[in-house]
């Protein structure tokens, strides 16, 4: 029995040995780094309007990352601006810091014939569903709508939205007829309106387009002031 015992505290002896002897390698791990993307900061406004044939100026935009600190010049190219044609034009920029994390922004510059106290802007409904669309005015010639395809609401009809059709859409009002809703990004893809009129008459003010995407039907929307 006392040669078993030594036995033990021998091999236990051996065991703290190796153990206390073993080097302990740092080789195979590897740090992990927090997401810190940098944040864009637009000089000048978001929506820019300018006449047809004016001059389009960039203002450029600064980063700053709160994390990393290091973040190197924003890029952007604004020679996609067409000033002789109207429409709605946007302007990308992209920052990118040190570790990789990049941050995009747009600023959306339109070219329109519009005077400066044009405002269609109000609450529509569209024929036929009665479904409502807001029309706010962002800066001249540039409007923002929340339900484009005229979806109706509980309470507007039997038929109640599905939430995912309420959308904030850009459009631009290019003179006193012609309307142009550019591509733009959708949760079931990009979306745009084609046939796009504004038809103001002495007792109406309608918009009328319709929506291309495959989740709304090919119909002629069309939207009467409220």
């Amino acid at each position: 029995m006392k040669y078993n015992k030594l036995i033990l505290g021998i091999v236990a002896l051996l065991l703290i040995s190796v153990a206390a002897c073993k080097k302990i390698t740092t080789d195979k791990v590897s740090e992990t780094d927090e997401v810190s993307a940098p944040i864009i900061t637009l000089n000048g406004p978001q929506y820019v309007s300018i006449a047809v044939g004016g001059t389009y100026t960039d203002q450029g935009a600064t980063a700053t990352d709160k994390k990393y600190k290091i973040v190197g010049t924003v890029s952007f190219d604004a020679s996609g601006v067409d000033a002789s044609t109207p429409g709605l034009y946007p302007v990308v920029y992209k920052a990118k810091n040190d570790k990789g994390f990049e941050t995009i922004t747009t600023r959306f510059v339109a070219v329109t014939n519009v005077l400066a106290t044009e405002n269609v802007g109000g609450l529509y409904r569209r024929t036929g569903t009665n479904g409502p669309m807001n029309v706010s005015l962002v800066t001249r010639g540039i409007y923002k709508t929340d339900n484009a395809g005229g979806v109706a609401l509980a309470g507007t009809n039997p038929v109640a939205a599905n939430p995912s059709f309420l959308f904030d859409t850009y459009f631009v009002q290019i003179d006193d007829s012609t309307l142009l809703v550019p591509a733009q990004p959708w949760i079931a893809g990009e979306l745009y309106c084609s046939s796009s009129k504004l038809r103001k008459m002495p007792t109406d003010t309608t918009i009328e387009w319709i929506v291309r995407n495959a989740s709304f039907g090919t119909a002629l929307r069309t939207f009467s002031h409220q």
